[in-house]
């Protein structure tokens, strides 16, 4: 949904440097329904994240709301979830809609995804876990890097939740992502390698191995198709070898 089309929830007075959804007609589900109940769930450089369940559904949501500053920014990362959403990149979340959520005066947008992960979370693979769970996680990682990077969008900042329970990851925030060029530039290159650095480092040594092979296959899975020019010239090849990653463009 294009900017300023459609309603989101009405906003109260602003609280300092957010605005605090209120319940309203919600016209992510039907017109009828409302959203009763909102929970925290955070708040960032961009904006402020909330869960919400439609009256009469049991599907969770979550909505990021931007501030008046950040209304680009999260609109950006909107983008960004969409394109690797339609690309089918594994454990990314599933965009609904961008929304004007603007109180007069000033410009906010929210957007919408579903589904909220549940469950014991935790957005560290250091953390003591079942094992089984860790390296699961370790190759969905590994999974969602090669895919990212052979659908040409990178992030310097990739954080993730995981279900200790279910063993689900969900990456959580491409805010800080790039949509690479055809013919890769110096910002670029600095992007994938702060991409593959930033990744890396979220990985255990002992689960890197599957990891790699993980990121190997779905890079490898997508490349026939992709006829990505940029992962194909020297420089880009430069950038790939110096990583601790690992894939063949030949």
């Amino acid at each position: 949904m294009a900017l300023g089309e459609g309603s989101l929830l009405a906003a109260t007075a602003p609280a300092p440097k957010e605005w605090t959804p209120f319940q309203n007609s919600c016209d992510l589900c039907a017109p009828s329904f409302s959203v009763p109940s909102w929970r925290f769930l955070g708040r960032g450089g961009s904006g402020v994240v909330y869960a919400a369940t439609c009256e009469g559904g049991d599907q969770p949501f979550v909505v990021k709301i931007s501030s008046a500053q950040s209304w680009r920014q999260v609109a950006l990362e909107f983008d960004v979830i969409q394109r690797l959403s339609s690309a089918k990149v594994p454990n990314i979340e599933t965009p609904i809609r961008l929304l004007d959520a603007s109180p007069s005066g000033s410009k906010v947008v929210a957007a919408v995804y579903y589904p909220e992960a549940n469950g014991n979370l935790t957005g560290s693979l250091f953390d003591t876990m079942d094992p089984s769970i860790k390296a699961r996680a370790a190759k969905a990682i590994g999974e969602t890097v090669g895919a990212m990077l052979c659908e040409g969008i990178v992030c310097v900042d990739l954080q993730f939740l995981l279900d200790t329970d279910s063993g689900r990851l969900l990456v959580i925030d491409l805010t800080e992502s790039l949509v690479l060029s055809h013919q890769p530039t110096a910002i670029d290159l600095s992007f994938v390698q702060s991409f593959l650095l930033e990744s890396r480092s979220l990985i255990p040594d002992s689960l890197f191995p599957a990891a790699q092979q993980a990121a190997q296959m779905e890079f490898s899975r997508r490349f026939p198709k992709a006829s990505r020019n940029y992962l194909e010239s020297p420089e880009m090849s430069d950038v790939l070898l110096s990583s601790e990653w690992e894939f063949e463009t030949r």
